[in-house]
C-alpha cells in the first residue's frame, strides 16, 4: 500500500466512514471515463476552437465582393484571415446581406477611406486559427471585402458557419 493510501485509509477510518478508493492517478482510457453533459443553460467553446473550419481564398479587383456567403440563421466566425494586396490600398471585412447595401464592419471599417492600411505590395493576417478573430453580428449576414481600389488582393479566410 502507497503512503498516500494508507494516509487516505487512516483519515477515513478516523471519521468511521468506509471509503473504498478505486481511483488511479493518471490517464484513464475512454470506455473507462465519465461522459461530461453541457447543463441546457450553458455555452459551448470557441467555435473556431472546437469546430471543423472551412478555407476559402479568393482573388478580388472590385471595390466590394463576397467571401464567405451567409447561411440561413447562421453567423460566420472568422478564425484566420490573411490579406495580401498589390497597391496601398484601404481594406476591410465586413458583412451585409448583399455585395452592397447596408454592411457592417467586422474587420476594419464600412467607410473606405478608413480600412485597414495596406502598404503596396503588402498585408495583414489575424488570428492563427486556432481562435475567433471576427465575426458577423447579425446571422444570414455573407461575409464580404470592401476595398479603396481595385488592385488585385488575395484573401484567404478560415471559418466556421454556426
Amino acid at each position: 500500500m502507497s503512503i498516500m493510501k494508507g494516509i487516505y485509509a487512516a483519515i477515513v477510518s478516523n471519521a468511521s466512514i468506509i471509503v473504498a478508493n478505486t481511483l488511479t492517478a493518471g490517464q484513464q482510457t475512454m470506455a473507462n471515463s465519465n461522459p461530461v453533459a453541457l447543463a441546457s443553460n450553458q455555452s459551448v467553446g470557441d467555435p473556431c476552437t472546437f469546430q471543423a473550419k472551412t478555407m476559402t481564398t479568393v482573388s478580388v479587383n472590385t471595390a466590394t465582393a463576397l467571401i464567405v456567403p451567409g447561411v440561413s440563421g447562421k453567423l460566420i466566425y472568422v478564425c484566420y484571415d490573411k490579406v495580401l494586396d498589390g497597391a496601398a490600398e484601404e481594406v476591410s471585412l465586413v458583412e451585409g446581406t448583399a455585395t452592397g447595401g447596408s454592411l457592417k464592419a467586422v474587420d476594419g471599417s464600412t467607410t473606405v477611406a478608413q480600412g485597414n492600411p495596406l502598404a503596396a505590395n503588402g498585408g495583414w493576417s489575424s488570428g492563427a486559427g486556432i481562435g475567433t478573430v471576427a465575426q458577423t453580428a447579425s446571422p444570414s449576414s455573407n461575409l464580404l471585402v470592401l476595398k479603396s481600389g481595385t488592385a488585385t488582393a488575395v484573401i484567404r479566410t478560415t471559418y466556421v458557419q454556426q
